[in-house]
């Protein structure tokens, strides 16, 4: 009855029960161990799972034409979408974000200044009478 372990290695394609906001159930691993490293075939995005919670998920190890059939399945569906609601195109490796025109103003300061400081005695506590 105990089934062996399936053994997945880094560039393994694998499908997931549950698809990804971006539609796609077709991952491919990147790390293995105690947490396993995923990329998602569709968009790109990279995320971290604990083992435990990998095998649960995942399916089955796939092929590259099946992933490749699902990725032309989503461009056609996204394409029939309304402009608001189409997927933003993938950032390309090395590419950087644009500078935010916030993060040349300068913030405020939030500081309190220090409170001043009296130049008599301090208070002592009296104990309590109980």
């Amino acid at each position: 009855m105990n089934q062996d372990p399936v053994r997945y290695q880094v560039g393994d394609l694998v499908r997931t029960r549950k698809e990804h906001p971006c539609g796609s159930t077709f991952w491919e691993i990147t790390r293995t161990g105690m947490d396993f490293g995923l990329k998602c075939c569709y968009c790109g995005r990279h995320v971290m799972i604990p083992r435990r919670v990998f095998e649960r998920a995942v399916r089955g190890i796939v092929t590259a034409e099946e992933v490749a059939a699902e990725k032309e399945e989503l461009d056609r569906k996204a394409r029939n979408r309304p402009k608001h609601l189409q997927r933003r195109p993938a950032r390309q490796e090395g590419a950087t974000r644009p500078a935010s025109p916030r993060a040349s103003t300068p913030r405020p300061s939030t500081a309190r200044p220090p409170a001043a400081r009296s130049a008599g005695p301090r208070p002592t506590r009296k104990p309590n009478d109980h």
